[in-house]
């Protein structure tokens, strides 16, 4: 189960079956995308409007890569 956010899937943000696990060893020698995993597995895809029930914001599918995403979401590191 994932959910789909802005038209696109969170693989992420999602609750797989460890047997699910044999057939994304396999998938991974390729190299594919999530899309295409996905594609072998029985996934549940969730709308956005299930997630924003309980993250009215979906803050949990938002994507910290550089500096400036910290600013934007207001995420202070931890110190240390």
């Amino acid at each position: 189960m994932c959910f789909e956010v802005s038209g696109r899937r969170e693989p992420l943000l999602a609750a797989y079956r460890a047997g699910a696990a044999s057939i994304w060893r396999s998938a991974l020698v390729e190299a594919p995308s999530f899309l295409e995993v996905h594609s072998l597995l029985r996934i549940r895809v969730l709308p956005e409007a299930r997630l924003r029930e309980v993250d009215p914001e979906a803050r949990a599918a938002v994507s910290l890569n550089a500096p400036d995403d910290l600013v934007r979401w207001a995420v202070e590191m931890p110190r240390g």
